[in-house]
């Protein structure tokens, strides 16, 4: 299985996770936009361009996403 779809299988899979609603909806908007493209799979530099942001900003959105989602690695955050 490559890198891409066992991304969009862990994602599809975890969909209907409920234990991270509460903390879901601490998320800002722009967290929840970056969350979704990284949950798509998207690279840093490809959301950045997608939301017309840096990708510097795309990391720190993405430290924000897991320290509130307490998840200690960007691939964690794809079986939200």
């Amino acid at each position: 299985m490559d890198e891409h779809a066992s991304c969009r299988h862990l994602s599809t899979s975890a969909a209907l996770n409920r234990s991270f609603r509460p903390a879901l909806a601490t998320l800002t908007n722009r967290e929840r936009e970056v969350l979704m493209e990284l949950i798509a799979c998207v690279g840093n530099r490809e959301i950045a361009k997608a939301l017309g942001i840096t990708e510097r900003t795309v990391k720190s959105h993405l430290t924000r996403i897991l320290a509130k989602l307490g998840l200690q690695a960007r691939a964690e955050a794809t079986v939200v």
